[in-house]
């Protein structure tokens, strides 16, 4: 299948992935509303992202990381006109209010965000290539149930995965310097979209403990005695912003 990027103006751009386009559809093609331009391939979901240049998020420490299209995401669904805007909202299955989400968690000093291996430059990092995904980690929030906290974790500190947390966990925004070795037993993933009252054995637990504002120390331990880990081993991994 096929990614389609569509130009609007020199700031405006979106596009739709997972397409089996229309005969005609090439690169330099002029597109009108209504427009039909391909299909949706049958073994995914529709891609579908937007990137204004005259917005600029402020929630990732060090935008050097990250592609101009990360830099300036916008939310698709808020660029249809009435009544489609309000239609195809309405099929988010996100709970409370703020249907269009968010992707830009980092905050300095704090664990919330965005973290990348040490050994991966913000170079390679901005180029976005598969095979530096296993050098990821993101202490976030689920896009469904945005109370509700996700560790991602790429594979390099730990078995590569979305993890859920028990409840009472600490917030990774309210995670900072002075919490000292926090300790987060991770649950498998949950089922898409979650069940009601489910909940699961942790599979391991990960401790963290932030070494400065934009440093993070972290640890995987395959066991659910919280208590028999007493700090780090030599196998810890160091993060960064």
């Amino acid at each position: 299948d096929s990614k389609v990027e569509i130009r609007v103006d020199p700031q405006l751009c979106y596009y739709l992935a997972h397409l089996h386009l229309q005969p005609g559809i090439e690169t330099g093609s002029r597109v009108k509303a209504g427009q039909a331009i391909g299909r949706v391939s049958a073994r995914s979901w529709l891609d579908l992202g937007a990137s204004d240049a005259r917005v600029q998020l402020a929630g990732f420490v060090n935008p050097a990381r990250y592609p101009a299209s990360t830099l300036h995401t916008v939310s698709p669904l808020a660029l249809f006109a009435e009544p489609l805007s309000s239609q195809l909202l309405a099929k988010v299955a996100r709970e409370g209010a703020d249907k269009h989400g968010k992707i830009d968690w980092d905050q300095p000093g704090k664990l919330v965000g965005n973290w990348f291996h040490h050994t991966l430059s913000p170079e390679a990092s901005q180029r976005g290539e598969p095979g530096i995904w296993a050098r990821h980690l993101a202490f976030v929030y689920d896009v469904r149930q945005p109370h509700a906290i996700r560790i991602s974790i790429g594979g390099t500190v730990a078995p590569a995965g979305v993890y859920a947390v028990p409840p009472g966990a600490p917030d990774p925004a309210g995670v900072g310097m002075g919490a000292g070795l926090v300790k987060y037993p991770l649950l498998p993933p949950p089922h898409d979209p979650p069940q009601a009252g489910e909940f699961s054995t942790p599979v391991g637990i990960l401790l963290a403990q932030l070494a400065g504002d934009n440093q993070l120390k972290v640890e995987f331990f395959p066991t659910t005695n919280a208590a028999a880990i007493a700090g780090f081993t030599s196998q810890a991994g160091l993060y960064e912003r």
